[in-house]
C-alpha cells in the first residue's frame, strides 16, 4: 500500500498546476501526502492553494478536518515524558508480521527490529475508540516509559505516524497466563507458585514507585509469560499515578470504570482507586492459580466473579476455609504441596476482602513469600535493590533517543 501511496504522491508532484477548483485531484494529494508523511504536510498542500472558492465544499471540508485533526491529535507528544528510558520508532522501521492478539483499544502485531523479535501494539484511533485509546496511549508511555523490573514488560518505545499510534515492547515468546492457566502438565505447582511470588513482586515495584503506579487491570490475559515462565505484567492502559503515600486513594472520573469484570475491586465502582484495588485483583488470581481448572460450585462451571462473591460470603461461616479449600484446591496439579496451598488460599482470602483497608499491602503478601523464595530457589529481587538498579540503567545504561 505504501509504494502505490508514493506512486500516486510522486505522479502528482510533477504536476505544475493543480487547478482550485480540482477538489477531488487536490484532496487525493492532501491525504496521500498526510499517510506518508504526516497532518501538518497535507494542510501545507491545502493551504498553498490561492483563490479557494465558497463553493469548493469539498477542499474546504477537508481542510477543516485536518486543521481539526491536528488540533486534536499532535498534544498527545506534548503529554509524554521527556526524561523516558524509551525512543521513538520512525514508522518506516516498523514492519508488521502476524497478529498476536486483540484487545480493547488495539492489535498486536509479532514483528522484528534489527535482528530482534518485538511486538507492536496498534491502537484503534477512530470512531468511539478516541478518548480510550488517547488516554492508553499516553498511560503505557508515562508508566512504562520510566521504569524497569524483571516481572513488567518492558516497552521499547513508541511511533505516532497520523493517526496511527503504536507502542512497540520486547517480545515475550509464551503468551499470556490465560493460554496456560488449566494446563496442568505444562504449570506444575512450583511454575504456578513462581508466577505468583513474580506477578506480587512486580506490583511491590509498582507500588514502591515515585510516584506510586496501580496497574487497575491485573488479570491473565495481562500477565506476559517468557521463555522460561517468568511472569511480567502487561497492559498499562488503565494504569493511573498515584502522588503521595500509598494509603492515598485516588478518585476516579465519573466517565471511568477501569477494571475487568471479576478482578475489579469493588471500590472501583465508587470511583475509587488505590493500591489495594491491585491488592484485590492479586488476590482473584492468586485463586485461579491454585486451581487446575473452571470454578465448579453444585456441578456447574461458574464466572469468577460469582465465585468470589460465594467465597466471600462462606469466608465468615464456621468451618468457611475449609468449604473454600475444598472447592478451590487442585491436588492434582503436579508437584503440589498443601501446606503452601493452605497458606496461598489464606492469603488469597484476606486480598479479596470487600472492605480495602482489611487487605494486606503488596509487600506484606511479599513477606508471607519469602520462606518460600528460599526453599525453591525463586529469584526475588528486593524493591530497594531494584530501585537502584533503575537509578544505575537511567545514568549509564540509557540507549533510548529522540527522533
Amino acid at each position: 500500500m505504501l509504494k502505490e501511496y508514493q506512486g500516486a504522491l510522486d505522479d502528482l508532484d510533477k504536476a505544475d498546476v493543480i487547478e482550485p477548483n480540482n477538489a477531488v485531484t487536490l484532496m487525493s494529494y492532501g491525504m496521500v501526502k498526510y499517510d506518508l508523511d504526516d497532518y501538518q504536510g497535507a494542510l501545507e498542500t491545502i493551504d498553498k492553494v490561492h483563490h479557494l472558492q465558497p463553493n469548493d465544499h469539498l477542499i474546504l471540508q477537508t481542510q477543516k478536518w485536518l486543521k481539526w485533526m491536528l488540533n486534536e491529535y499532535q498534544p498527545t507528544i506534548m503529554m509524554l515524558p521527556l526524561n523516558s528510558n524509551i525512543q521513538f520508532f520512525s514508522y518506516n522501521e516498523l514492519n508488521f508480521g502476524r497478529s498476536l492478539g486483540k484487545g480493547g483499544f488495539g492489535t498486536v502485531y509479532q514483528s522484528c527490529w534489527k535482528d530482534t523479535k518485538i511486538a507492536i501494539k496498534v491502537l484503534k484511533w477512530s470512531g468511539s475508540h478516541n478518548e480510550g485509546a488517547k488516554k492508553s496511549f499516553i498511560s503505557e508511555v508515562r508508566t512504562l516509559g520510566s521504569i524497569q523490573h524483571i516481572n513488567l514488560v518492558r516497552l521499547l518505545g513508541y511511533c505516532i505516524k497520523g493517526l496511527k499510534h503504536m507502542l512497540v515492547y520486547e517480545y515475550i515468546s509464551n503468551s499470556s497466563l490465560d493460554k496456560w492457566l488449566y494446563e496442568d502438565n505444562l504449570l506444575d505447582w512450583d511454575r504456578r507458585v513462581c508466577i505468583i511470588i513474580g506477578v506480587a513482586q512486580g506490583l511491590a515495584h509498582l507500588h514502591k514507585c515515585n510516584p506510586i503506579i496501580i496497574h487497575l487491570d491485573i488479570k491473565p490475559q495481562n500477565i506476559l509469560l517468557d521463555q522460561d515462565y517468568t511472569p511480567k505484567l502487561a497492559d498499562f492502559g488503565l494504569a493511573k499515578i498515584l502522588d503521595g503515600k500509598d494509603e492515598n486513594v485516588m478518585r476516579l472520573a465519573s466517565t471511568s470504570t477501569p477494571g475487568t469484570s471479576g478482578y475489579m475491586a469493588p471500590e472501583i465502582l465508587l470511583k475509587q482507586a488505590s493500591t489495594k484495588s491491585d491488592v484485590y485483583s492479586f488476590g482473584v488470581l492468586l485463586i485461579q492459580l491454585l486451581n487446575g481448572s473452571p470454578f465448579i460450585l453444585d456441578g456447574n462451571e461458574i464466572h469468577i466473579r460469582k465465585f468470589i462473591q460465594w467465597a466471600q460470603k462462606v469466608h465468615v461461616e464456621e468451618n468457611g476455609f475449609q468449604q473454600i479449600f475444598n472447592v478451590v484446591i487442585d491436588n492434582s496439579i503436579i508437584g503440589f504441596d498443601h501446606n503452601e496451598a493452605k497458606s496461598f488460599l489464606q492469603i488469597s482470602l484476606q486480598c479479596i476482602k470487600e472492605d480495602p483497608n482489611q487487605r494486606p499491602g503488596i509487600q506484606e503478601v511479599l513477606q508471607h513469600f519469602e520462606g518460600l523464595n528460599k526453599k525453591k530457589g525463586i529469584q526475588y529481587i528486593p524493591t530497594s535493590i531494584q530501585v537502584y538498579f533503575d537509578i544505575l540503567l537511567k545514568r549509564f545504561g540509557s540507549t533510548s533517543k529522540r527522533m
